[in-house]
């Protein structure tokens, strides 16, 4: 019983990495997108915000990924 709840433990664990890590890969993707908008177009603002953004959300992905590795 201890074992399988253990195991059930790191199984979960494994897939909230996973997931995050596929997070992580998709805003690195659109952080390379919005970088490929010329900073002079009118829409380089939005850009920069939507980076800005993004950011913010990769420090969250590695705040909980620090707390699954302790």
């Amino acid at each position: 019983m201890i074992k399988e709840n253990y195991l059930k433990k790191g199984r979960t664990a494994l897939n909230f990495k996973s997931k995050l890590q596929e997070a992580q890969d998709i805003i690195h993707q659109a952080h390379f997108h919005l970088k490929q908008v010329n900073s002079n177009s009118i829409e380089s603002e939005a850009c920069h915000f939507a980076q800005n953004e993004l950011e913010k959300a990769q420090q969250i992905i590695q705040q909980v990924q620090q707390q699954i590795h302790n």
